[in-house]
């Protein structure tokens, strides 16, 4: 039986870093050219603060310590997750705050954050100008109180009933989210051994940013998602699912995973092209507007990536369909997308009437191997949760 060992399991998720850092945070011109925006220093910095936020919300003790060093003379000795608030307030400015003066507006207006982003954001912006005043000026006294008062004041509104229960409720979707679609995919292995998985994001440019939040964009994608539905973007579509995000900068987009009948096509790159090139010139109407980035550009550097032809009895490349998977369904997401359609994940309907060709297969139904890789590493469902349909 193939296996896989804890490094296949860094492997997979270092791929999904970087297709993230890739995916959200660069912009794709129609050329293939890949370069870095805006949203890299914002996302980089909301990645590093929802980390900091997790630390101070389970922590009790101070952030500062008044140390002092002569008659008459006090420091403020910062711990390091004082020195991690004090250079989020440092750089809040930069990163979220537009225009200048009586013009100067918050970048995130009109987004929602994950509970304690939005926690964090709302407290820093409250607390920011006192802190790097201190900083500025040195005012040791001054410092030690603003960060440890600004610490406090987000460890005490991330443990609100209603933060903890919101927090509670985004992981238990996704979770489920993660189950469902899981299933989904063995399901799609039931009917046949060898899958092509193609892998392609789908973006508006940023000029177009605006329609993005659009009727008419939320209508392309119906379109897209109808069509490859029918395997009228490319042929043999077996399966497929996408993720709704939306970006500072770059405003709306999708992840899509789309599942191709691996016994009748190989070579999965150029198919992922067409995907790409009929959202830009079938759905939004042009690449002035719309952009794509194919993510078999990333498969020379990571073999883990979920991506390409799998076999159910390939524990590594399962693994890594596994991580694409949860990288759709994770719950960490830092903006979450609104609007009048609430359907951030969705895929495809599974098709019970196909009959799977070919002789038996040994040993039940033989995939036992894609159930341990892919559902082996699932929370167990509570006892009470038993009865749910899932």
């Amino acid at each position: 039986m193939d296996t896989f060992k804890e490094e296949d399991i860094k492997l997979a998720e270092e791929a999904e870093r970087y297709h993230e850092l890739i995916a959200n945070r660069c912009t794709h011109l129609p050329d293939g050219t890949v370069m870095v925006t805006g949203e890299l220093d914002s996302a980089l910095y909301l990645e590093r603060l929802l980390k900091t936020v997790k630390k101070i919300k389970n922590s009790n003790g101070r952030v500062s310590h008044l140390m002092e060093i002569r008659v008459g003379a006090r420091v403020a000795r910062l711990t390091r997750l004082g020195n991690e608030l004090a250079l989020a307030c440092k750089l809040y400015p930069e990163c979220f705050h537009v225009g200048i003066g009586s013009e100067e507006t918050p970048r995130y207006a009109n987004h929602k954050f994950h509970p304690y982003l939005d926690v964090a954001l709302q407290t820093i912006a409250e607390a920011e100008a006192v802190v790097n005043d201190a900083v500025a000026f040195k005012h040791q006294e001054a410092l030690h109180e603003a960060i440890n008062g600004l610490a406090t004041a987000i460890r005490t509104r991330c443990n609100t009933q209603r933060i903890r229960t919101e927090v509670k409720n985004y992981k238990r979707n996704a979770e489920s989210k993660l189950r469902r679609a899981l299933r989904y995919l063995l399901s799609l292995f039931n009917k046949r051994s060898r899958l092509l998985v193609l892998r392609v994001d789908l973006y508006v440019r940023e000029e177009g940013k605006a329609w993005s939040y659009s009727t008419e964009a939320d209508e392309a994608f119906d379109k897209f998602a109808a069509d490859l539905s029918s395997s009228e973007i490319v042929p043999d579509v077996v399966g497929w699912m996408s993720a709704r995000e939306d970006g500072v900068e770059r405003g709306r987009h999708y992840h899509v995973l789309a599942v191709v009948d691996g016994h009748k096509h190989h070579a999965g790159a150029n198919l992922a092209r067409m995907l790409g090139e009929y959202w830009v010139n079938d759905c939004v109407g042009s690449d002035k507007i719309g952009s794509y980035f194919n993510c078999f550009a990333l498969v020379k550097k990571y073999k883990h990536l979920g991506i390409g032809m799998i076999h159910f009895s390939d524990a590594k490349k399962l693994l890594g369909l596994y991580y694409a998977t949860r990288y759709l369904c994770k719950d960490e997401v830092q903006l979450i997308a609104t609007g009048e359609r609430p359907r951030n994940f969705r895929r495809g309907q599974e098709d019970k009437n196909y009959v799977r060709q070919g002789a038996p297969r040994m040993k039940d139904d033989g995939l036992s191997l894609a159930r341990q890789v892919l559902l082996g590493q699932l929370r167990p469902i509570k006892a009470r949760d038993k009865a749910k349909k899932i």
